[in-house]
């Protein structure tokens, strides 16, 4: 079941689960909290993890211990990759990190579903499609530096990677 919440004014965003700015930690305490009987979750976080200077090996274990968590309790965790930090575009070793975030990903989902995203927002060469991306960066909370949210453009492409890898 998803609940929607947001507000102008709020800096914090949730549909369902997904709260902006959220850690991997804080995603761990919000499925331990869980009550909904839904069948399974889309799981897109670390992004604020690597923001925040986490080392990979911590943001992999937290990873390993979300997602055995959704399965102790009866979930079945759907992957997905980072998506580029458009913001960060320039720091050889954020996008480092990030992509090797994303291999590991793509090896712990072998049985599992796992959706490209980064893949739909970077073109043949891994550059970014900025214009897949706000023009402006936002805060959000959790974060000490803005984001660059990906527009519509860049929803419109997620979206159709979700839907083509999902069945309804």
């Amino acid at each position: 079941m998803c609940r929607r919440r947001s507000k102008q004014d709020e800096k914090v965003l949730q549909s369902g689960l997904c709260v902006s700015g959220q850690t991997i930690c804080g995603a761990i305490k919000r499925v331990r909290q869980l009550e909904d009987q839904c069948k399974s979750i889309i799981v897109n976080i670390g992004s604020v993890d690597i923001m925040k200077g986490r080392p990979l090996v911590q943001i992999e274990h937290d990873f390993r211990e979300l997602i055995n968590l959704m399965f102790k309790k009866g979930y079945t965790p759907i992957l997905t990759t980072l998506a580029p930090l458009a913001n960060f575009a320039h720091d050889k070793q954020v996008k480092t990190k990030l992509e090797r975030f994303n291999q590991f990903i793509k090896k712990e989902g072998k049985f599992l579903v796992v959706m490209d995203i980064w893949a739909c927002l970077v073109n043949e060469r891994s550059h970014i499609l900025f214009d897949c991306f706000q023009n402006e960066p936002r805060m959000v909370t959790g974060t000490s530096e803005p984001y660059v949210f990906w527009n519509k453009i860049g929803r419109q492409r997620v979206l159709q990677l979700i839907e083509s890898k999902l069945e309804y």
